[in-house]
Formats: C-alpha cells, structure tokens, sequence
C-alpha cells in the first residue's frame, strides 16, 4: 500500500531518515505550514506528519486549520519528535507528557517519540493510524 506523506520538518536529519525510510510511498516534505497549507489546498494526502518542536512555528496552528476542514478531518496527523536526548532541547519527560496530551487533544492521531520516530517501524507506526480502530482515521 502506497501512500501520500505530507512531512512538515524543518531538521535535516529527520528529512533526510523519513526520505530513506519511506522510500516507496509518495512522500513531499515542506519546510513551513505555509508550503504544508499549500499543498493540502492542492491534494489528497492519506497522512501528515510534523515535527513536534519546529524553531519557528507551531504546529498546532496547521492541526487547528487541518482538523476545521471537512475534508482533512479524518486524515491521520502524527506528531513527531525528532529531539536529541543529548542535545540542550531536550524536553523533560514531565513536560514531554504535557506535550503529547495537548497534541491529542487538539486531534493528533498519533505522538511519536524520537526513539519510534527513529525506528525500523516508523512505517508500521503510520500504517497503525490508519487502522487502529477509534482512530480518527481509522478505516
């Protein structure tokens, strides 16, 4: 099963693991909600999935304006954290749990955390979405 990506990132490093990762489905990767806006308003795409912590935009504000349109509704949305537990912006796990809750709520279907975004089954954990019965797009 082929599917259509949407991928909202800003970190090279994770552009450049979701393009050998997902190799064998349609993936476009845009840089900024505009470009993402852009190409939503053009095509049907079966998933989306942004960068959790993007340096200069929220991405609560494409979740708002993706989950008010009937018609990307129901479309997968998975927020993907791509931080380096080394690195300074490291979220502390108190706060990442704060983070996860405010994503579903807001209706992401799904929360990864960098080890699983980093993983063998990225694919597996997007295919799950749309599947897993109680998901928003579960078929």
């Amino acid at each position: 099963m082929s599917l259509k990506i949407l991928s909202v990132f800003d970190s090279k490093r994770a552009t450049a693991w979701l393009a050998s990762s997902l190799a064998e489905h349609q993936l476009i990767q845009v840089g900024t909600i505009m470009s993402a806006m852009q190409v939503l308003q053009k095509d049907k795409i079966d998933v989306t999935l942004v960068q959790l912590h993007l340096k200069n935009e929220s991405l609560f504000d494409l979740l708002r304006s993706i989950r008010r349109n009937d018609y990307y509704r129901s479309m997968s949305f998975i927020c993907c954290d791509t931080s380096d537990a080394s690195s300074a912006n490291h979220i502390p796990l108190i706060q990442a749990e704060f983070v996860e809750k405010s994503c579903l709520l807001c209706g992401a279907t799904k929360v990864l955390p960098t080890d699983k975004f980093y993983s063998e089954d990225l694919e597996n954990e997007i295919l799950e979405t749309l599947v897993k019965p109680g998901s928003l797009s579960g078929t």
